[in-house]
């Protein structure tokens, strides 16, 4: 009977979550134009859409998230698409992004997702590498976009690692070691190439480092269980 109670309060929840998409839908609409002339989420509709949580649906509940399922996730998304693409492809970005919590220490997840306006974004680099040093990595690159990264308070940086000899670490299996390595927006430098057809107002611009130091327990990798600390469904 408990499990059965437990089922239906995270159903009823759930649908609170859609409800919550369903009432800023109007004002994603009424903004559509804005978004597609600016190439930006104006900051009254961020407003919004912080104020309904809708950037932490995928975030731990440990580190003060959401965490619904992703079917949920899904109908949401598809509510704030029928309004407007740019907005939906920022949320369901940062919402992937954001699982990345549940491979961090709980102390530093919590301390970058602790703002409840944080939003994590990242991108690839062709260009980019992470030298080990003491303590954790030295970055330089430069990243080819990052969607939704005007408005995020962090930024995720996918580098190939090497050794501080110079030489590319590899996986046991001879795969090239990869890592995330999450910085402060305030630190990179932004680039404005973001002028497309469509999805404008994601401003997926461009952002690089110089020899940035990044600490280790700042840096991750989603493609292995061992760094996963979160033992939830999710």
């Amino acid at each position: 009977m408990d499990t059965l109670i437990a089922s239906f309060a995270d159903l009823a929840g759930d649908r609170t979550v859609i409800a919550r998409a369903e009432a800023v839908r109007p004002d994603v609409a009424d903004a559509s134009n804005e978004i597609e002339t600016t190439r930006r989420l104006p900051p009254d509709l961020l407003d919004k859409l912080h104020d309904a949580q809708l950037f932490r649906l995928m975030l731990p509940r440990s580190t003060d998230g959401i965490e619904t399922d992703p079917v949920t996730f899904f109908h949401v998304i598809e509510t704030i698409a029928k309004a407007d693409a740019s907005t939906a492809w920022c949320l369901s970005q940062a919402g992937g992004c954001a699982m990345s919590a549940a491979y961090l220490d709980l102390p530093v997840a919590q301390a970058i997702f602790a703002d409840s306006r944080a939003v994590l974004a990242w991108g690839p680099g062709p260009r980019v590498k992470a030298v080990e040093c003491d303590g954790g990595y030295r970055v330089t690159g430069v990243w080819s976009f990052a969607s939704g990264g005007r408005h995020a308070t962090w930024l995720g940086a996918h580098c190939p690692v090497y050794a501080a000899d110079g030489s590319p670490r590899h996986e046991a299996n001879g795969a090239p070691l990869e890592r995330t390595m999450l910085v402060r927006t305030e630190d990179v430098a932004w680039t404005d190439i973001w002028n497309t057809v469509g999805l404008r107002g994601t401003a997926s611009d461009q952002f690089a480092l110089t020899d940035f130091f990044v600490p280790a327990d700042h840096s991750i990798t989603r493609e292995f269980d061992r760094e996963r600390r979160e033992a939830g469904p999710l």
